[in-house]
């Protein structure tokens, strides 16, 4: 019997599969498979940013994938949030404050996003802006 070239979509699903039933690292493994077949691909950047950081707890490697994905849309304030949430939590606080920020100049003041920029204020131990923002919520 023939084996046929391993297809994207097959790879996704086995991944997506893996995924379901706990089986992280299985599923980074097809997903890895999927991106190297199609590497622009947004659905695949997607699932390897989700996976990573919340599966895997590799926050450096989400923060990677997150980076292509903003790449890809430097206007979409999802890709934005993502991006300032990930630097936040690889304790790069001011890139993570610039992203925040660039995103209250694109959606207005938004309380979440006053909270959030808040808390990375405070994870860098500035205190006196975040009680600042936190006022402002």
């Amino acid at each position: 019997m023939k084996k046929t070239p391993e297809k994207p979509s097959v790879l996704m699903k086995q991944g997506d599969i893996f995924r379901k039933i706990g089986k992280f690292k299985k599923a980074g493994e097809c997903y890895e498979k999927v991106k190297e077949l199609d590497p622009y691909s947004y659905k695949i950047l997607e699932r390897l940013a989700n996976l990573y950081h919340n599966n895997l707890k590799d926050h450096k490697k989400a923060l990677y994938y997150i980076k292509k994905i903003y790449e890809k849309d430097k206007d979409d304030p999802i890709a934005i949030f993502h991006l300032a949430s990930a630097y936040n939590e690889n304790n790069r606080f001011d890139e993570a404050i610039h992203y925040f920020e660039n995103l209250l100049g694109l959606c207005g003041e938004d309380t979440e996003l006053l909270h959030d920029l808040g808390l990375v204020y405070m994870n860098k131990k500035d205190y006196h802006n975040a009680i600042t923002y936190f006022k402002e919520v």
